[in-house]
């Protein structure tokens, strides 16, 4: 897929839809986790185009969490390994309602990308291991797909 646009990350890291970057940490939280995360190096490529430095590479939700905010509520996080084409790599942690904004913004601004499959929202999400494994499954498939388009080249007249 292909659209006139200058690139899916700088929505992906614009404002308020800062989905890949870790701007959400509010104080300790009570967590359960059910996988190991990724491990944590750096190697950075020196080789790059300057231009490419800040272009992301792979987004990738490998695991979820379970997490007790400061109201006692439990809600699930979604861990994502990001990595950029110059080597820098990090982790984050994202609730499913942080994808729902970022696509209800893809979608007001690329309407045409609103046929990717996102999962529903449902009034009562069970936080059952079966649920949030699906979910993140549908999740990771439409990230996949967002990492997927290559920005055509915009044309001057």
């Amino acid at each position: 897929m292909s659209l006139n646009m200058n690139s899916v990350d700088q929505l992906l890291h614009a404002g308020s839809l800062d989905l890949l970057t870790d701007n959400n940490r509010k104080g300790p939280n009570k967590e359960r986790s059910h996988s190991e995360s990724p491990q944590r190096g750096a190697n950075l490529n020196m080789n790059i185009d300057p231009s490419d430095v800040h272009t992301l590479s792979s987004a990738d939700i490998y695991s979820w969490k379970l997490k007790k905010g400061t109201d006692g509520v439990i809600f699930a996080v979604y861990c994502i390994h990001v990595a950029l084409k110059s080597g820098m790599k990090w982790l984050v942690e994202k609730r499913y309602t942080q994808f729902r904004e970022l696509r209800k913004e893809i979608k007001r601004i690329w309407p045409d990308l609103a046929q990717l499959e996102f999962p529903k929202k449902r009034w009562m999400f069970n936080l059952s291991r079966s649920a949030l494994k699906e979910r993140q499954s549908v999740l990771n498939a439409y990230l996949s797909q967002l990492m997927d388009i290559r920005p055509q080249p915009l044309e001057v007249a």
